[in-house]
């Protein structure tokens, strides 16, 4: 936002919604980050009538665009004369409105992680799967990251390190499954 005093007026605002649900406004946030429509996998299918195109992110959320044969595709075309001229420019403006909210919203979540990160903040197994790894949009960037699932406290404390699959299941170093005790903290697992 460029005005300050609007900027200001805007965060008291998400300040007091927070406060009202019993939540920091970072965790406000975590629930906050839209799905833009896309199917639970990621993707959004784009109707050009005679032709459809599936649109989705790569784990820095660029988007990319594949035929119906799933041949990957160097852009979105342009609508042409065999396609239905109203459903083909929806689909084509859909996907450039897309790209844009996409990119305000990448630059923001990676930031959010990023102080997340520094700040050694967790979430519980279940937040972590509901907000990160179903979520159609946040689960391509959570991907790329080493999580840890941090469970017990003091000298009993276990930490293991994870991914998240391509199937959205939990993995280790060796690429074994990992199951999140319940009672664990999920953090992102700080370089150093």
């Amino acid at each position: 936002i460029r005005f300050p005093a609007l900027k200001a007026r805007a965060r008291e605002r998400i300040d007091e919604v927070a406060a009202r649900r019993g939540l920091t406004p970072e965790r406000l946030a975590d629930r906050l980050v839209p799905d833009f429509g896309l199917e639970p996998d990621g993707t959004l299918v784009l109707d050009y009538g005679s032709r459809r195109f599936i649109a989705g992110f790569d784990e820095q959320l660029r988007p990319y665009v594949a035929d119906e044969n799933g041949k990957q595709r160097r852009t979105l075309p342009k609508p042409g004369a065999k396609d239905d001229p109203e459903k083909a420019e929806a689909a084509y403006q859909r996907f450039a409105g897309l790209r844009k909210d996409v990119r305000m919203v990448a630059d923001d979540q990676v930031h959010r992680l990023e102080t997340a990160m520094v700040a050694r903040r967790g979430w519980s197994p279940a937040e972590f799967r509901d907000l990160f790894v179903a979520h159609p949009l946040t689960w391509h960037i959570t991907r790329r990251l080493v999580w840890l699932a941090e469970d017990g406290d003091g000298l009993t404390a276990r930490t293991t390190a994870f991914r998240i699959a391509e199937d959205r299941s939990f993995a280790d170093l060796a690429d074994d499954p990992v199951e999140l005790p319940a009672a664990a903290a999920v953090r992102i697992a700080h370089p150093l």
